[in-house]
């Protein structure tokens, strides 16, 4: 009885956990300033020297503007 439980629960949690990042959306871009160029990332790294210049952009060339679907 306690075998069939765990089993269960097992395969329950490995069915949520794989559909889970099916359900992720793509994150949008933006454009970044650094001191000697702009460039299109989705994040950067708060080491780097980049300000926020403008976004959100559907994909990597930072021209079409809104968030992806």
């Amino acid at each position: 009885m306690r075998l069939r439980i765990r089993c269960t629960l097992a395969l329950l949690a490995g069915l949520i956990s794989t559909t889970l990042p099916a359900l992720a959306g793509t994150a949008p871009w933006y454009k970044w300033q650094g001191t000697s160029r702009v460039v299109c990332l989705q994040y950067v790294n708060p080491k780097w020297a980049f300000k926020l210049i403008d976004g959100p952009y559907r994909e990597a060339t930072c021209k079409q503007r809104g968030r992806p679907s």
